[in-house]
């Protein structure tokens, strides 16, 4: 696995940024060739290393998902003032 020359990749912050970072590099040097890795104490193949590269950074889920609950305050709002309309509606 390790012929010709080789190089490490190390974050201490996110597990998944080497190979994201790796994986857009590799797109403009077609001589770098991702032969796999370890995150988080797991091995991973060159296929494996691909799908790691593929998740999304910490900030970009962290984001996503204040997006979502978001949406959902915002949803859950509009619903109690239409049910609260509704109950005026009904008395009146």
């Amino acid at each position: 696995m390790l012929d010709g020359p080789n190089a490490i990749a190390i974050s201490t912050t996110d597990a998944t940024a080497p190979a994201r970072i790796l994986s857009k590099f590799a797109k403009t040097a077609p001589a770098l060739e991702i032969k796999g890795g370890v995150v988080e104490g797991t091995f991973y193949d060159a296929e494996g290393m691909k799908a790691i590269a593929a998740v999304p950074s910490r900030e970009e889920l962290l984001s996503k998902l204040l997006e979502v609950c978001s949406l959902l305050s915002q949803t859950l709002l509009v619903l109690s003032i239409r049910s609260q309309s509704r109950a005026v509606q009904v008395k009146a």
